[in-house]
This record gives C-alpha cells, sequence and structure tokens, in this order.
C-alpha cells in the first residue's frame, strides 16, 4: 500500500541515489510513462553493461589463482556459477522489484536489483580476466580462445536484455500478458568445438609425453 506522505517527499524518495544515473533514467522515474518500470530497469542494466564491455574490451588480465597451472573442471564451474547468478537475479530480484509501480521506493528497489544483476556478471567478466592470466600449457592454449568466447557470447546476449524490457512494454501495451524469462545460450557449435579441442589437446599431451619418454631411454 502506498503511504500517504507529501509530494516533495515522495519525489525526493524516488530520486535519492539516481544523480550517478542517466538523464533518461531520472526522466522515466520523474514522467512515469506507461509501464516505466521495465523501461527503467531496462535503461539502468544498458548503463552498467556498456560499462562491463568497456572493461572486457581492455583485455585486462586478472590474478591468476594460487595453484593453478590449467583449466580444470573447477575452474569451468565457476562461470557457469557466475552466469545462473545473473539468471536468478534477474528472473527473481529484478522482477520482484517492479511489481508496486505506486510505492516511491520502486526506482529504488529496481535499481537496486540491476545492481545485483550487475554485480553478478562482473563475476563472469572477471573469470574471463582469469582465464586469460592462466599460464600456457598445451589444454589451456588449446581451450582458452573458446572459453573467452563463452565470455564475449555471454555478454552480447546480457547487452540484448535492455531491448526484452522495451518489448516487453510493447507486449503489455497491447494488453499482452508481462511474461519474462531470461536465459543464456552458448555460442554455435561450442560444445562440440571444445570437445574437439580437449581431445587435441590430451592427444598433443599424450605425444609430448611419449616423446619425452623414447628421448630419456636414447640418452
Amino acid at each position: 500500500m502506498v503511504q500517504d506522505i507529501p509530494r516533495g517527499e515522495v519525489m525526493t524518495a524516488e530520486h535519492s541515489g539516481f544523480d550517478g544515473e542517466s538523464a533518461g533514467a531520472r526522466n522515466l522515474i520523474s514522467g512515469k510513462p506507461r509501464h516505466w518500470p521495465y523501461r527503467l530497469a531496462g535503461e539502468l542494466l544498458r548503463l552498467r553493461a556498456e560499462g562491463l564491455r568497456r572493461r572486457w574490451a581492455k583485455g585486462t588480465r586478472g590474478r591468476t589463482p594460487e595453484g593453478a597451472t590449467m583449466v580444470d573442471e573447477a575452474l569451468l564451474m565457476e562461470l557457469g556459477t557466475a552466469i545462473l547468478a545473473v539468471t536468478t537475479a534477474i528472473n527473481t530480484q529484478l522482477v520482484a522489484s517492479w511489481q508496486s509501480p505506486d510505492d516511491p521506493w520502486t526506482p529504488k528497489a529496481i535499481q537496486a536489483a540491476c545492481d545485483a544483476v550487475a554485480a553478478a556478471a562482473v563475476t563472469a567478466v572477471a573469470w574471463g580476466e582469469k582465464v586469460r592470466a592462466l599460464p600456457p600449457s598445451p589444454l589451456t592454449d588449446a581451450v582458452r580462445p573458446l572459453l573467452l568466447e563463452q565470455v564475449d557470447h555471454f555478454l552480447t546476449e546480457f547487452e540484448a536484455i535492455p531491448k526484452r524490457f522495451s518489448g516487453l512494454s510493447l507486449v503489455l501495451a497491447f494488453g499482452g500478458p508481462p511474461r519474462l524469462r531470461i536465459t543464456f545460450t552458448s555460442p554455435p557449435g561450442w560444445k562440440r568445438r571444445f570437445k574437439a579441442a580437449m581431445r587435441r589437446a590430451r592427444s598433443l599431451i599424450v605425444q609430448e609425453a611419449l616423446a619425452e619418454m623414447r628421448a630419456r631411454r636414447s640418452a
């Protein structure tokens, strides 16, 4: 239920913490056009996605975990966990944040949800930076480009989410149901290419081991 508070205090509550956001976001809060919560979420996520893309484009190398020398199952699971966290934050926290559009605290709830989504997405980007920093090895060198491709593909899909919110506003304008379920995919043929790269790398490792054994015997 919306509290009966003076209009000036409502405006203050609604705009609190939005000084660093875009003018478009602030205008949505002030003007409240139809379906503004979805459009506000889209605008806030757009800004955060752009920041993540800039960070990823810099090619920053993250800190290599102590003892990490190559790609292993634990490392691969980290990306899946990060992307699952992004999906959960969107489909639960963000969706819940816009359920009361007349509440003066709804803009802040949407902003907090978008920050949670972005924080989870940062983890995925940081994972990619960690992969960049792994020392070379036959296995790592074989699959590193594919792992980085996966992160880049995730960011591309993440950048497209604000457009999904715009489409949702259009559906609602024509009386459709507010259906939204965000999922992320892998690049085309990625699993097949990853398995093939793993097979080639393992074959190379075996060949190198056999060559080393033969060299020792002949020494």
